[in-house]
């Protein structure tokens, strides 16, 4: 009733501007304290840019979107700064050297105390196929936390919690209650495994970046395992270099149809990227997946990927 209100407005609302009103709208009615709100593209233009945070934080840049952000590392970095405001404590994620130029530049021109997680100190990294735990200390060597379980699956992800950690730490957490909170954390369509025999991973890589960590998690853990695949994109994305990343991955890949006006098809998708693929077929539907994993030996690794919508439709077939 609140949104109708502005029904008169002069600019029509998007599908997802009109869900983050409501989001905000919800979270005074139910009396939050704290909200964690994720971009939902870029930052500087984004709908959640209203808010004016307790903490910015800005994790890997890499290249996604580039229709809106721009071609370039830079380019990408300097829109997801939008969301740095002026005075609010910022918190950069270890990037790639050019990004995090832009990033601190833009800290610095907006007054902004920040951490750079580039400066936080890695060490006993113990990584293992389901799990991993390590040292870290802060700034000047400063211990924080000794022994930390992080309970997601790639390499990657200890990136990530470093993050989360160094953003809990800035906003004055216990360095325990940080702990706790890591070790408790799930994260549904990440690297989740959702059968066993054969294994069955869902991951919600949509980009160049995600899928590069995929592959380098296979690579690790699963050597001269058969590896298949079911892929479904958005065809915003940049399939040229997902594609190439997936061929040298898969030893079979089913072709997945995901939303038929986003969606790249899978006509589509064989004719222009995976046409030289050794063993590729096509799917009519996400059901499809069910029979086709079927065929798998005990010793193969199943994964689901590509989009968070393949991966969520699928999800709700695979844990019935």
């Amino acid at each position: 009733a609140q949104l109708e209100a502005y029904t008169d407005f002069p600019v029509r609302l998007s599908f997802f501007e009109t869900l983050t009103a409501m989001g905000f709208l919800l979270f005074r009615e139910l009396g939050v304290e704290w909200a964690v709100v994720e971009v939902g593209l870029g930052g500087r233009l984004d709908a959640t840019n209203v808010l004016r945070p307790e903490l910015s934080v800005i994790t890997l840049v890499d290249y996604d979107h580039e229709h809106q952000l721009g071609g370039s590392i830079e380019a990408i970095a300097w829109e997801k700064g939008g969301i740095i405001k002026p005075g609010v404590p910022v918190v950069i994620g270890r990037q790639r050297r050019e990004a995090s130029s832009v990033l601190i530049q833009l800290a610095l021109a907006q007054n902004c105390p920040w951490v750079d997680c580039r400066e936080w100190q890695l060490s006993r990294l113990r990584l293992e196929r389901d799990e991993s735990w390590f040292d870290l200390r802060g700034p000047h060597g400063k211990p924080i936390l000794t022994d930390l379980h992080c309970p997601f699956r790639g390499e990657h992800q200890v990136d990530n919690t470093i993050t989360a950690a160094a953003a809990l730490w800035q906003l004055g957490l216990d360095p325990e209650a940080i702990r706790h909170g890591i070790a408790l954390a799930r994260w549904p369509g990440r690297l989740e495994v959702v059968r066993q025999s054969p294994l069955v991973l869902l991951d919600g890589a949509h980009n160049p970046a995600g899928m590069r960590a995929l592959a380098a998690y296979l690579n690790r853990f699963f050597p001269g395992r058969r590896i298949w695949v079911a892929w479904g994109s958005m065809r915003d994305k940049a399939l040229d270099e997902v594609a190439g990343i997936l061929s040298n991955l898969a030893t079979r890949l089913l072709l997945v149809p995901v939303d038929p006006q986003r969606g790249v098809s899978t006509a589509a998708a064989l004719n222009h990227f995976f046409r030289d693929h050794r063993d590729v077929q096509t799917a009519d539907s996400v059901a499809d997946i069910l029979g086709w994993i079927e065929q798998a030996e005990p010793t193969d690794v199943i994964v689901v990927t590509g989009s968070l919508r393949l991966v969520g439709e699928a999800r709700a077939l695979l844990t019935l």
